[in-house]
């Protein structure tokens, strides 16, 4: 997943829901970082691979994640990621429904193939004895966001250059993500592991940014994006340049219940919705 350990997965949307629900808030309409069109090779993968044939019925489980995976108001379940899924089963011709657990239980149904299908994962060896993975169908990333009209005074090549003696940024960083080495390797150093700031949601860095605790933030650009627009401070906080990739993920399917084919028809309708632009039409609705 995007860095994120199984007790955040389990603990950070409580937490978040229970913010929304003290302030009154209700969740965005439809609440993430853009992909290149697909070449020709993926529109002749999309043309000669055809959607599944028979009784195709898939059980997507999801656990809250805004804006990847969440439900409103009314109990309809939505999000990026349940977009881009609910677009692909449709184009592969298979039905979708949805069940609801903590990451840990959605995993166990996966094994037992009781749940089809999961998204944002990582495909990793430890899995693959169970699942099988679609290709890559998100990349994910972290970013930096300062306070409004401050993006020139934190300009830099690099995370190290800004958390350095010269700049001195203090830096906001979430409990439980996993940045990557290049990061680790920052807050491992004595002076340079000071400048960042630990807190336990979004909701948290943006009150310390706003109260000039620390001069930035690091978050998923769809996570932020759907924070900034939940709490109305797209005139307060503002992304910077400077962004992190921490690699891709894909859909992992069961083993025990789904076919080889439903995976290729599935990453047939991604090439498509690649090429005549549906992929990259869901992914601006969940960015300014």
């Amino acid at each position: 997943m995007i860095a994120r350990t199984l007790a955040l997965r389990s603990l950070l949307p409580s937490l978040l829901l229970l913010l929304a629900a003290c302030s009154g808030e209700a969740p965005p309409d439809k609440a993430p970082v853009g992909a290149e069109p697909a070449g020709d090779d993926a529109v002749a993968q999309a043309e000669s691979t055809p959607a599944v044939t028979g009784d195709c019925q898939l059980v997507m489980g999801w656990d809250p994640y805004e804006p990847y995976q969440y439900a409103d108001q009314d109990g309809t379940v939505r999000g990026l990621d349940v977009e881009l899924v609910s677009e692909m089963a449709k184009q592969a011709g298979c039905s979708l429904s949805f069940v609801q657990k903590d990451w840990s239980g959605l995993i166990s149904d996966l094994r037992a193939g009781t749940v089809s299908v999961l998204a944002g994962a990582s495909k990793v060896a430890e899995r693959e004895s169970f699942a099988l993975f679609s290709q890559p169908y998100r990349q994910e990333m972290f970013a930096l966001y300062v306070r409004a009209g401050e993006q020139d005074k934190w300009q830099g090549d690099s995370l190290a250059e800004l958390v350095g003696p010269a700049k001195k940024m203090r830096i906001g960083i979430t409990d439980g993500y996993v940045y990557g080495p290049d990061i680790d390797q920052l807050l491992d150093d004595a002076a340079l592991g000071k400048q960042f700031v630990s807190a336990p949601f979004s909701e948290a860095h943006a009150a310390n940014l706003l109260d000039r605790k620390i001069d930035g933030m690091l978050e998923d650009p769809f996570v932020a994006t759907a924070m900034i627009r939940r709490k109305s401070l797209s005139d307060d906080i503002n992304r910077a340049d400077l962004q992190i990739k921490t690699g891709d993920v894909s859909l992992m399917f069961s083993k025990a219940s789904v076919a080889p084919d439903t995976v290729k028809a599935f990453d047939a309708a991604l090439a498509a919705m690649r090429a005549d632009g549906r992929y990259q039409q869901i992914l601006k609705r969940y960015l300014p």
